[in-house]
């Protein structure tokens, strides 16, 4: 028996998707502090345009450290909700400290993600299940002040964090 899996380039090309087009293009990123220790604060200012008003826009916050036995999310915070307007518009955010209870210093040191989601507020307030509109994604490496790695007794504050600017 035969099997096909496309019976002509016409079908292939009907059932390409359109091109996308892109809700947000980032122009600028500032983390600061930089290159400090990891639970230090944290300030983000992001500049970026919209192809389009956003209703009801807010952006979440967030840590993300990927192991092989578990995926940890900080939730550092949401701006608060808002119309933003098409063209030109900023972020700022600022969390004064972030907080890793619970998570062993081991697991802090491999690459981690600070995201700035932009979601649509179903209400007034942030709140589970908004849809995400659009992230900015940011590659955070983590090491021990000292370069050795980190041991059981390694408490968070001892690591320091640099976050990548994705436009670099």
């Amino acid at each position: 028996s035969t099997v096909t899996l496309f019976s002509s380039r016409r079908t292939m090309a009907a059932a390409a998707p359109a091109p996308a087009v892109e809700l947000l293009e980032l122009k600028r990123v500032t983390v600061e502090p930089n290159e400090c220790p990891l639970v230090s604060p944290i300030g983000v200012k992001l500049d970026y345009e919209l192809s389009s008003e956003v209703t009801g826009g807010y952006w979440a916050v967030f840590y993300v450290i990927d192991t092989v036995r578990r995926r940890h999310l900080i939730q550092l915070g949401t701006t608060s909700v808002g119309d933003l307007a098409k063209g030109a518009n900023s972020m700022e955010f600022s969390a004064k400290e972030l907080n890793f209870a619970g998570v062993k210093a081991s697991r802090l040191t491999t690459a981690g993600m600070l995201t700035c989601a932009l979601r649509r507020a179903k209400g007034d307030a942030p709140a589970d299940g908004d849809e995400e509109l659009a992230a900015v994604n940011m590659v955070v490496q983590v090491e021990t002040a000292s370069g050795k790695p980190a041991g059981k007794s390694t408490e968070p504050a001892e690591l320091v964090r640099t976050v990548f600017d994705p436009l670099a």
